[in-house]
């Protein structure tokens, strides 16, 4: 039987196009180069991006040596060609075969090769593996017969973008989605923990005791300062595990895994950041062996229900799983109808941002969402969890749960009609302290700003309540929205669990 080998092919351009935009597309040739030093140095900036997708395309597939075929070309000079480079070009037979080491001597040597390559003056074939990678006249990007893990790494490290020949729409589309949910994930990620973060030392202060505090930055931090989270963000990254070493999210194995974790917190000795009473309480209780049932505080509905659910709304099924294991996680520690709902329309909205819904539409969304959800109550996940007084049935349990968050919603609605930047987003929302009330409030400052991440983290942490745990859901709205590259660069780079988030994102992108 024939091997199939996946083929890349490479070229100068760096812009994703279909087969039938390409054809048509006037773009720059290599011989509209040779009299502007203007388009060279284009030229030259884009064949280094080349040789830097080369390499890392190397590495991924993971070889120490590879065959390289070479076909020499006529030599023209639309380029300039360094001494070097001509003195390797005239060594050449017409056609060559080379084994190539992947030490330094020999990636200089291939560096060569490649980028003579690309301009046309050598047809390049490298072989490894199992994978080819060709140069060719006028050819953009593409790949064929690709993994899957192969294209996430190569599009992890590089800049460049790939085709595939045969299925060119739906592979462009999916590169391109992966691209876009991978920074988005990253954006929620490390939003929620500079949010926490920066609202940490605001949390117990009034607003105007934070106001007077402020910096010229319109924080209570340095731009430049290391930024320690709190709880909220230690228990999302507990959630997270939970999730990914998850064999599957039936209710059994997840609550096995989401007491491991949860569990693992407890004990942790960086767990000193002021946690919640209920969470601390509640899972005491799941360590001593406790049924969920009877370690939960039913009657709690604090935010420490969904301060942590970030990571559910990366579930990238559809949104059916979401509603079930958001009320689920914050079941097992937080029994109030109430937090259940909260959890579960914070995880949605994590999601609908993740998957393209935008500010203006989405109060309209989670309305609509929530007037469909109002009688879910999902008894393989919570049990008998609503039988107490003074409810009569799972569904009269559970429409409490709406009917206050959608109080919540409207009041929203409202705080947004009035526009007003200077007022306490806690007028609005309410203190944060219950899980409602951290949601619309957090949600509330989004919504006020929502192309400005710094304005966002800024309302969110300067609030007269739980000001880590709205900054933390604020933070992890806008960074759905606009993605990781719109947060400030040296708070992402100065935010406690730097290792733990980048992983949370391989997880779930």
């Amino acid at each position: 039987m024939t091997k199939l080998m996946k083929t890349y092919w490479i070229d100068r351009y760096d812009h994703i196009l279909s087969r039938e935009e390409f054809e048509k597309a006037d773009l720059m040739s290599i011989v509209d180069v040779k009299d502007s030093p203007v388009l060279q140095e284009k030229f030259l900036v884009e064949e280094e991006r080349l040789w830097v997708f080369v390499k890392t395309w190397l590495e991924v597939i993971e070889v120490t040596h590879t065959q390289v075929f070479i076909r020499r070309n006529a030599l023209h000079h639309k380029v300039s060609v360094s001494s070097s480079q001509q003195a390797l070009y005239e060594q050449l037979e017409r056609v060559s075969v080379m084994e190539v080491e992947l030490n330094h001597q020999g990636l200089v040597a291939l560096e060569a090769i490649i980028k003579l390559g690309v301009r046309e003056i050598l047809t390049v074939t490298v072989q490894a593996n199992d994978s080819v990678l060709k140069t060719g006249y006028d050819m953009a990007f593409f790949m064929q017969k690709i993994e899957q893990l192969t294209l996430k790494q190569l599009l992890d490290k590089t800049d460049l973008y790939c085709l595939n020949e045969f299925e060119e729409e739906s592979f462009w589309e999916e590169a391109m989605e992966y691209k876009q949910r991978k920074t988005k994930i990253t954006g929620v990620a490390f939003g929620m923990a500079i949010g926490d973060g920066l609202g940490y030392p605001a949390e117990f202060l009034k607003r105007e005791e934070i106001q007077a505090k402020l910096l010229e930055n319109g924080f209570l931090h340095p731009d430049n300062a290391f930024i320690e989270v709190t709880d909220d963000t230690q228990m999302a990254l507990a959630v997270a595990k939970a999730l990914y070493h998850c064999e599957d999210l039936e209710p059994a194995t997840l609550e096995t895994s989401l007491r491991k974790y949860f569990i693992e917190w407890l004990n942790d000795p960086a767990n000193n950041r002021a946690p919640g009473m209920t969470c601390l309480a509640s899972c005491e209780r799941l360590e001593k062996g406790l049924p969920w049932l009877e370690a939960t505080d039913k009657s709690s509905k604090g935010c420490g229900a969904n301060m942590r659910v970030l990571p559910v709304g990366f579930l990238n099924f559809t949104d059916a799983m979401i509603p079930e294991v958001a009320q689920f996680q914050a079941a097992i520690t937080h029994g109030h109808p109430t937090a259940l709902v909260a959890s579960e329309l914070t995880a949605i909205t994590v999601y609908k941002l993740i998957n393209g819904t935008s500010p203006d539409q989405l109060l309209n969304t989670l309305f609509e969402y929530a007037e469909g959800q109002k009688l879910n109550y999902h008894t393989e996940y919570l049990q008998r969890l609503w039988d107490r007084p003074p409810f009569r049935t799972p569904q009269e349990f559970i429409q409490l749960g709406w009917e206050e968050c959608l109080e919540k919603l409207k009041a929203v609605q409202e705080g947004l009609l009035k526009n007003d930047e200077h007022i306490d987003p806690c007028a609005i929302g309410g203190a944060g302290w219950t899980a409602e009330e951290s949601f619309a409030t957090a949600l509330y400052c989004f919504l006020l700003s929502p192309d400005n991440p710094l304005k966002v983290l800024q309302s969110a942490m300067c609030t007269s309540g739980d000001s880590d745990s709205i900054a933390c859901l604020a933070g992890g709205f806008v960074g759905a929205y606009l993605g990781i590259d719109a947060l400030p660069v040296d708070r992402v780079q100065n935010v406690e669990y730097q290792e733990e988030l980048k992983e949370l994102v391989k997880w779930f992108a």
